[in-house]
């Protein structure tokens, strides 16, 4: 035997069973937001590692830089220095961007000493004053990011 049920009544149930569902789809949305998202210390250690890579690549230019200073060409000091060059800028421009512990005359620094770089490449300047300056631009970084985040 069936139940008359009034469409009052079913229309009710059909919203009920909806808020009930959007109430606990924002609950599960809310706790899968707060365990996905990294928490500030986990995005300062990212940022640093990530300009650590970024100073060590500046670093291993100098390999590059030589070999292309003995070939004598621009075009593969191009190819191995300054297109890379361009990758790491950018790069370096993204860090200081999500790291608001640096102000933005620190930001500025980081991004001058990858620029300074740049500059010593395209001077052609004697492998050892290049490797000076890209062991300056890579400590540079290190020390621009390596700060005290919780410090003011």
């Amino acid at each position: 035997m069936t139940l008359y049920v009034s469409a009052a009544t079913r229309r009710r149930r059909a919203i009920l069973a909806v808020v009930l569902a959007a109430l606990l789809g924002l609950v599960v949305g809310v706790l899968a937001t707060r365990w996905t998202t990294p928490s500030i210390s986990e995005r300062v250690a990212t940022v640093r590692t990530d300009v650590s890579d970024y100073a060590t690549r500046i670093s291993a230019l100098t390999i590059e830089y030589e070999q292309g200073y003995a070939g004598g060409g621009l075009d593969s000091i191009k190819a191995g220095v300054l297109d890379p060059l361009v990758t790491i800028a950018s790069d370096v421009r993204s860090a200081v961007a999500d790291a608001p512990w640096l102000t933005s005359t620190e930001g500025a620094k980081a991004v001058a000493a990858v620029e300074t770089v740049r500059v010593a490449a395209e001077a052609k300047v004697p492998p050892t004053d290049f490797a000076r300056v890209t062991d300056a631009a890579a400590t540079a970084l290190r020390d621009l990011f390596h700060t005290d985040a919780t410090s003011g």
